[in-house]
């Protein structure tokens, strides 16, 4: 029985329609596997990139690691244009299931059209995230040592240093 239903879903489409299938559905695979990195609370993301070349933040007397305006906002960028990124192919793969290049068209006019579109699409992807970003993290900001402490080691504020000597003498 399981061979009939098989059978029957295999002969749904063409050999090559199941190809064009293949193709597309790996293609939306990959784009969802990138983009699971960078969705989700965009404030923890923005720590973990914070941080991600592997210094050592150092925590302040009140508990709390500055985090500067100018590198939040580059990281942040990165997170709002791999968004974009993703929901343009998402919305291009799909888009691409109604339509077709027919006999007659100019391919190079279609180039020339194509290559005019992504200018336009990149630009707007950039200055959109680097807009977001720059409205999200207008200034530096203090954030608890625990939260950085989720992704980075935190050396220890002055204070905690010096409450650590005190304990041996």
């Amino acid at each position: 029985m399981s061979y009939n239903i098989v059978d029957t879903i295999l002969k749904l489409f063409t050999c090559e329609t199941w190809i064009y299938i293949l193709s597309i559905s790996l293609q939306i695979a990959g784009a969802v596997c990138l983009i699971i990195n960078y969705w989700g609370n965009v404030e923890k993301k923005v720590i973990l990139i914070y941080y991600a070349g592997g210094e050592i933040p150092k925590a302040q007397d009140n508990n709390k690691v500055l985090l500067k305006k100018d590198r939040l906002q580059s990281c942040a960028k990165d997170i709002y244009m791999n968004r974009f990124s993703f929901i343009c192919i998402i919305i291009g793969y799909g888009i691409n299931l109604f339509g077709n290049i027919t006999d007659g068209s100019n391919k190079l006019y279609i180039l020339l059209v194509i290559s005019l579109f992504c200018i336009v699409f990149t630009y707007t992807g950039q200055k959109l995230s680097s807009l977001i970003s720059k409205k999200t993290y207008k200034e530096d900001k203090e954030v608890d040592q625990e939260i950085i402490e989720e992704v980075a080691d935190v050396q220890w504020s002055n204070k905690e240093e010096e409450e650590f000597i005190d304990k041996f003498f």
